[in-house]
C-alpha cells in the first residue's frame, strides 16, 4: 500500500515509518494513480490537495483553524498533532480499509495484516502462508467476531464431520498465534476465554485491546 506523507517534520516522518511498515512512503510528486492514501501536515505549505482527486485523505494540524480548514476541504480524518501512538495507529488502520473496502485485507496495529484472498499473514514486511485449516478457522472467527466460538463449534464449522478432536483445535490456534500475534504467549488478537472458546478481535475502534486472553 502506497502512502504520501506531505510533511517536513522529522519526528512525524519517523513515527510513520515506525508504525506503518506495511505502507510504502512515496515522494509527494508521484502520480495519483500510484497512491492509495495521502497525509497532509497543515502546519507547512499546503498544496491544493482537495483538487487532486483524492476522495479520502488524512489531515494533521495543531490548531482549531487547521481542523476547520481540513473539514471545509474534505479531509476524511483529522489528527491533532502531536497525537499519541494509538491515535495514529487507528488512523492508519482506517486508511488500510479504504484501500481494501471489501475487507479482503484486515489490518491490526504493529504492521500485522491478514490478506483473506492470498491466505497470508504479514508482520511488518514478512508474509507467512496459512494452511487451509488455519484459513478456515480465521474465517469462522472473523464472521463471528462479536462472540466467542467454542472448540465444538470450530470442529463443526471447519472439520465438517471429519475425524478431529479439541486437541486439533488447540494445536492450530497455537500455530495461528505464532503467525499472527506480536507476543504469542500474551495474545491480543486471537483471544480465548475458559469455557467460552475463541474470539478474533476486530481491528476497529476500542475493541482490539479491551481484554486479555488465556494463552491456551
Amino acid at each position: 500500500m502506497n502512502l504520501i506523507l506531505q510533511s517536513n517534520d522529522c519526528d512525524m516522518r519517523a513515527m510513520f515509518f515506525q508504525l506503518a511498515p506495511a505502507w510504502r512512503l512515496l515522494d509527494s510528486n508521484v502520480g495519483q494513480d500510484e497512491t492509495d492514501v495521502i497525509v497532509v501536515d497543515l502546519r507547512g505549505a499546503v498544496d491544493d490537495i482537495w483538487k487532486m482527486g483524492f476522495s479520502r485523505w488524512i489531515a494533521l494540524g495543531d490548531t482549531p483553524q487547521h481542523f476547520r480548514w481540513a473539514s471545509e476541504h474534505g479531509a476524511a480524518l483529522f489528527l491533532m498533532w502531536p497525537c499519541n501512538r494509538q491515535q495514529l495507529e487507528c488512523a492508519l488502520r482506517v486508511a488500510a480499509n479504504w484501500v481494501a473496502p471489501d475487507n479482503s485485507v484486515i489490518s491490526w496495529s504493529g504492521g500485522i495484516s491478514w490478506n483473506r484472498k492470498t491466505a497470508t499473514i504479514t508482520k511488518g514486511r514478512h508474509p507467512v502462508n496459512l494452511t487451509p485449516i488455519e484459513t478456515d478457522i480465521l474465517s469462522v472467527l472473523w464472521t463471528r467476531h462479536e462472540i466467542y466460538t467454542s472448540t465444538t463449534e470450530i470442529l463443526k464449522f471447519v472439520w465438517r464431520g471429519s475425524v478431529a478432536t479439541e486437541q486439533n483445535v488447540y494445536v492450530y490456534i497455537r500455530n495461528l498465534r505464532r503467525k499472527l500475534e506480536p507476543i504469542p504467549t500474551h495474545p491480543r488478537i486471537l483471544l480465548s476465554r475458559y469455557g467460552a472458546g475463541y474470539r478474533l478481535m476486530v481491528p476497529f475502534g476500542r475493541g482490539e485491546h479491551e481484554e486479555l486472553a488465556d494463552a491456551r
